[in-house]
């Protein structure tokens, strides 16, 4: 299983270089709530503004990509309240209705890590999985806000 790379190590890394003598030493719950903050605002910029982010020491951006999906999702919530006693009576012959994306004139939105350009060693092993919070407020803001015209597509 891959390793997870967490704000505990990343701690352990900058005490490293950040002996508790140096002017730019804090401590680990100082550290904690920085960190987090920069990666909540980060976060925010993101989604709200389409900002692309620049990830330091030349690994790559990260970004909203808008697409237009190849296949169609299915809206489970829709498809239980129009068709749930339906569908239990005929299991072989279900009916189902599918996200039509109106409001973002067929587009979605993911998140993206270009590592076109990054300098990493085998970088095709790396990949970005946003935090579930990250992903539905990217969908609410598509949905509330059509931020889906502000995304690289």
């Amino acid at each position: 299983m891959a390793k997870r790379h967490t704000l505990t190590n990343i701690y352990k890394n900058y005490v490293h270089d950040n002996l508790p003598n140096s002017t730019n030493y804090v401590n680990n719950k100082t550290f904690k709530k920085v960190t987090l903050l920069f990666f909540k605002l980060l976060s925010n910029e993101i989604i709200e503004n389409g900002y692309e982010y620049k990830v330091p020491s030349g690994m790559g951006y990260i970004f909203i990509k808008k697409f237009k999906p190849k296949k169609k999702a299915i809206d489970f919530k829709l498809t239980n309240e129009l068709y749930a006693k339906y569908n239990k009576d005929n299991p072989t012959n279900k009916k189902v209705i599918y996200h039509k994306n109106n409001h973002s004139f067929g587009y979605a939105g993911r998140w993206y890590w270009n590592k076109t350009n990054a300098i990493l060693p085998n970088k095709g092993l790396y990949k970005l999985e946003p935090i579930r919070n990250n992903k539905r407020k990217l969908a609410a803001s598509i949905k509330q806000n059509n931020t889906i015209n502000k995304y690289i597509g």
